[in-house]
């Protein structure tokens, strides 16, 4: 049976690669890592990241509550008093407040 893969076909007139030039490439790749990695790293860098992780932790954390609805604590609902959201700590003050398979429609 004849080989028909393409994986086992080269190139007329292609030459294996050596050892010696795949050490090479793997060390110039290395450089340029090491060099990609210092840009990264740069004072700029790190002050947009504080920024946009400052601005990312004053949203509201109850979106998904907003969203699904709220989930009813394990100790569940007791007579004369309002449950907390488990995620969000909001009370809920209806049934229709927790949370169902899909999500509420605006």
């Amino acid at each position: 049976m004849i080989n028909r893969s393409v994986i086992g076909k080269r190139a007329q007139g292609s030459v294996p690669i050596s050892k010696d030039q795949i050490s090479t490439l793997k060390q110039k790749a290395l450089r340029v890592e090491e060099i990609e990695g210092l840009r990264r790293d740069s004072f700029w860098d790190h002050i947009v990241h504080l920024w946009t992780t400052f601005t990312y932790s004053l949203q509201p954390k109850g979106r998904q509550c907003e969203i699904y609805g709220h989930t009813l604590p394990t100790s569940g609902w007791t007579v004369g008093r309002l449950p907390k959201c488990v995620d969000c700590g909001t009370p809920i003050h209806h049934p229709e407040e927790l949370r169902k398979a899909v999500p509420r429609e605006w």
